[in-house]
């Protein structure tokens, strides 16, 4: 009996040991992500209701990455900056790539093929679809809705125009 006991105890160590390893992932595959955050954006000169060329920065930061499960990111971050044609009737500007950078150092370089605005209730929602190119989740689809509160209803008819907006983020990884 105590050969068997010994056995078993050995089985559930080694079972435990299993199970509290660390685990190994290959990030070249698709993988599951989802990250909330707030974001920032300015432009120069101020978008109007008439369309123009615009220089856009952009400052996203991922505070809340509660998927995935098995991987080290807890946040991550995006600062572009670029040349876009665009006007308050239709934020969402054209296709764009940029990279995220990721709370244990890794990257993600993203296309965004798809960028489509949606304002009802006095929000702005801008949904970009695209694909994880390089990096964390390389292949991945990608999905971000920035949501904008309209809290300067009159900057985009004034002779500056809108000049910076704030909002909220989510960011999605999908297989």
């Amino acid at each position: 009996m105590n050969k068997y006991f010994a056995s078993l105890c050995a089985s559930v160590t080694s079972a435990i040991i299993l199970l509290l390893a660390p685990v190994s992932v290959a990030h070249a595959t698709p993988m599951l992500l989802t990250c909330l955050g707030n974001t920032n954006t300015s432009y120069s000169p101020g978008v109007t209701n008439t369309t123009a060329t615009t220089t856009l920065t952009y400052n996203e930061h991922l505070t809340l990455c509660p998927i995935p499960l098995l991987f080290a990111i807890t946040s991550g971050t995006n600062f572009s900056t670029g040349t876009i044609t665009t006007s308050c009737t239709g934020l969402a500007g054209q296709p764009f790539s940029t990279t995220y950078v990721w709370s244990d150092g890794e990257t993600s370089d993203i296309t965004f093929t798809s960028n489509r605005a949606v304002k009802a209730n006095g929000q702005n929602q801008v949904i970009a679809t695209g694909t994880v190119t390089a990096g964390l989740g390389s292949g991945s689809a990608v999905t971000r809705t920035i949501t904008y509160l309209d809290t300067d209803l009159l900057a985009c008819e004034s002779t500056g125009g809108l000049q910076s907006i704030s909002g909220t983020v989510l960011l999605e990884f999908g297989i």
